[in-house]
């Protein structure tokens, strides 16, 4: 993209939304994106893999709480998360088995005393055409 259009758009989205995270996000869900996408299968069994290895692993650690799978067509890219009561790490090896394959994780408390895990898979989906 040349700077007259970035300029132009960030102007029109500065004066629209401000400077904050929702300006960014409607700036980027506006960009030109190509309209067909599939599912990269080998990438997306990925995914599956480490969600059910988590929910062995909370299930083995005695933890409740739901796990999500969730793919977000407009930034290519697939998540796990999963809020429990507690979590402490006593086997490293199957959390490194449930982690591994993934781009990105995070764990961290809520403050409703939860703890929130996300695991992120860049590049679920193929563009074709």
């Amino acid at each position: 993209m040349n700077e007259e259009y970035m300029e132009e758009y960030e102007e029109e989205y500065e004066e629209e939304y401000g400077d904050c995270l929702d300006g960014l996000l409607a700036f980027l869900a506006s960009l030109p994106r190509e309209s067909v996408k599939l599912l990269n299968v080998p990438k997306y069994k990925q995914m599956l893999i480490a969600a059910s290895e988590l929910k062995d692993l909370l299930r083995m650690y005695g933890e409740s709480g739901e796990i999500e799978i969730n793919l977000h067509r407009e930034f290519n890219m697939g998540s796990i998360t999963a809020e429990i009561p507690s979590f402490t790490v006593r086997e490293p090896e199957l959390f490194i088995r449930v982690v591994k394959e993934a781009d990105n994780f995070e764990v961290y408390p809520l403050l409703n005393g939860n703890i929130k895990i996300g695991i992120s898979f860049q590049s679920v989906l193929k563009t074709i055409g």
